[in-house]
């Protein structure tokens, strides 16, 4: 029997000693002294009451011991204490040697409980690649690591075994000391179970808990209540809309109803879930293998995926950020990444989404597929609707080395490009479309260093764009009646319809290098080169563009004849995408232009009185 469950079990043990020695009229006293005996000489272990020792035997045999505590032989300390233990036992059945418990109450209890430590497969390879010898060492380890489970979900379950009308546990406390001396206390206000039982009746339960890991930290607080069926034979545990309620672990209050079925031999829970937390609502499928991998398993379908959820799924990581953000503004991205968090997932997971929302960005009809394995985190599928296009894409992120590794291929098509710089918190006033492809790779120890070290190709193709704040074809029109000497007698609008935008796209270095950058206007045939610094968001490009007749058209001084097509006309824009004025990003070096015309009819006059002479010396001749 587990260390815990023995200072429950010593009264039942008192209670039949005392039965035997009823025809001798034994006081109490004397019953506990023999009882402390016997329990010294089967366990070792040490049972001392400080408190008042009561007996009753009819109707029902009962004791109830003050201010007990058990000291096991190894340790120093008490291994468990309790103001309060009553047991009582029904007279009748115990006298044909059967024992059916009326109750069990325990109150104030307190104990430690060190939790075992997981598998020892230090230094051995991936099992698919073991030799003999080290896979006997790998089965070893996760040998040792079921007997631990199996050693703990044998004292939480233990209750069930038996036979009793009520179950009671309150205002108690459990320290759980991990392997590395992480100490999270759990209080019991109420555990009550009712009709416990191995025929098949259903077993109420009743419970009010939470967990803390630390003083300052809040704690969780969990309630539950439902029904379970208990098959003492096969060891297993049905639940029956068994509903449990968390507070703490995020700002929503999380709830969730469980249905399914436990095998305590296999360690395995094969459930039907539906979950409420916020605004999300769901169901699925979940199963848990505690020696698997991997351990979870999940098949969602739900409305609303979003943050909440998100910080829920990765509460763990969630706890290794908070800690960095004492050191580190948390919006800055230098905040190391949460390496050890994703090291410890062994998940796989299916969502289907009616909307997913990350941050700014929304997600309609979400289809999530991957899973969480050995310090690998994958998307296998990462589909749907964002801000209007079809989005679809695959990622990777390797967490097994001090520098994670991103991988991430995919396409966007015909995303809206205003939803799609807003949801950036990008104030460019640009509408349209874009498409979108990658295949681009990462590494770093924070957001940051991954975004500053991506490389890869990416294309870029867009349509029906509009610059609300660029007008292109008033800049041109401003240079060249300049070039004219002429005024302009129209006002043009500053904004600018493209007939193309593209881009070839490198990432490399920091920079998203665009090479070649192709801008076609009414008016205007714009090619050129830029780059865009990723994290700072500053960027800049060079263009020689080629005007055309149309620009004429837009008002009488913008007139160009075939001097001024014939031009690369030398254009440069420079910014930031975060917070400059578009207005203000480009400009036409017009001086360049006019020195370049003066260049050129110089030489058309020189080429023209050339002619002439030639043609007066071919005429002589």
């Amino acid at each position: 029997m587990s260390r815990l469950l023995l200072i429950i079990a010593i009264p039942l043990g008192i209670i039949l000693l005392a039965l035997l020695l009823i025809p001798a009229f034994v006081d109490e006293q004397r019953v506990l002294t023999l009882a402390q005996d016997a329990i010294k000489q089967k366990t070792g272990a040490t049972l001392e009451v400080k408190g008042e020792v009561k007996f009753s035997l009819f109707p029902t045999i009962a004791v109830t011991l003050g201010d007990a505590a058990v000291t096991l032989p190894e340790e120093d300390a008490p291994t468990a204490t309790a103001e309060l233990l009553s047991i009582g036992v029904q007279l009748l059945p115990l006298l044909s040697k059967q024992v059916e418990m009326e109750r069990i109450l325990v109150q104030g209890l307190n104990a430690t409980v060190q939790q075992a430590s997981a598998p020892n497969t230090e230094g051995l390879p991936d099992p698919t690649a073991m030799t003999p010898e080290q896979r006997k060492a790998y089965e070893a380890a996760q040998q040792d690591a079921a007997d631990a489970a199996a050693e703990q979900v044998q004292m939480l379950a233990a209750p069930l075994a038996l036979t009793i009308d009520e179950f009671s546990v309150t205002d108690s406390g459990i320290q759980l000391v991990s392997p590395e001396g992480d100490i999270t206390t759990l209080r019991v206000e109420q555990l009550q179970l009712t009709d416990v039982n191995t025929a098949g009746r259903p077993v109420t339960l009743e419970a009010v808990v939470s967990a803390a890991t630390s003083a300052e930290a809040p704690p969780v607080e969990a309630t539950a209540n439902g029904a379970l069926v208990v098959d003492a034979d096969s060891r297993q545990i049905t639940l029956s809309d068994l509903a449990l309620t968390i507070d703490g672990i995020i700002a929503e209050t999380v709830e969730l109803t469980f249905n399914g079925d436990a095998d305590l031999n296999a360690l395995v829970a094969q459930l039907q879930l539906a979950f409420v937390v916020g605004e999300s609502r769901g169901d699925g499928t979940v199963r848990y293998a505690s020696l698997e991998s991997p351990q979870l398993d999940a098949t969602l379908t739900m409305n609303l995926l979003n943050d909440a959820l998100l910080a829920l799924a990765g509460s763990d990581a969630g706890e290794e950020d908070a800690s960095a953000e004492t050191e580190t503004n948390a919006s800055d991205g230098d905040q190391p990444l949460p390496l050890e968090a994703i090291r410890g997932l062994s998940t796989r997971f299916d969502l289907n989404v009616e909307k997913g929302i990350y941050g700014n960005y929304e997600v309609d009809n979400l289809r999530l597929r991957g899973q969480a394995i050995n310090g690998v985190a994958e998307v296998t599928e990462l589909s749907g609707e964002l801000f209007g296009g079809e989005l679809g894409m695959t990622l990777s992120l390797d967490a097994t080395n001090d520098n994670a590794r991103l991988t991430t291929k995919g396409a966007v098509d015909g995303v809206d490009i205003a939803a799609l710089l807003s949801a950036a918190e990008v104030e460019a006033n640009v509408s349209g479309s874009a498409t979108l492809d990658w295949n681009i790779q990462g590494t770093g120890r924070s957001s940051n260093q991954l975004v500053n070290n991506l490389a890869g190709p990416a294309n870029l193709k867009t349509d029906a764009v509009v610059l609300e704040d660029v007008g292109i074809e008033r800049m041109f029109c401003d240079a060249v009646s300049l070039v004219n000497q002429e005024s302009m007698t129209e006002t043009l609008p500053e904004r600018s319809e493209l007939k193309d935008l593209s881009a070839q796209i490198v990432f490399a270095d920091g920079f998203a290098k665009l090479a070649p950058l192709n801008i076609d206007t009414y008016a205007a045939q714009m090619r050129g080169t830029g780059r865009l610094a990723l994290l700072k968001q500053n960027f800049d490009a060079t263009f020689d563009t080629r005007l055309l007749p149309e620009l004429g058209e837009l008002d009488p001084a913008c007139r160009v004849n075939e001097r001024l097509t014939d031009i690369e006309w030398p254009v440069s824009c420079e910014g930031n995408l975060a917070s400059d004025d578009a207005a203000d990003w480009c400009s036409v070096d017009t001086q360049s232009i006019i020195e370049d015309l003066a260049k050129n009819e110089v030489r058309r006059k020189v080429e023209k009185e050339a002619g002439k002479l030639l043609d007066k010396l071919f005429k002589n001749d």
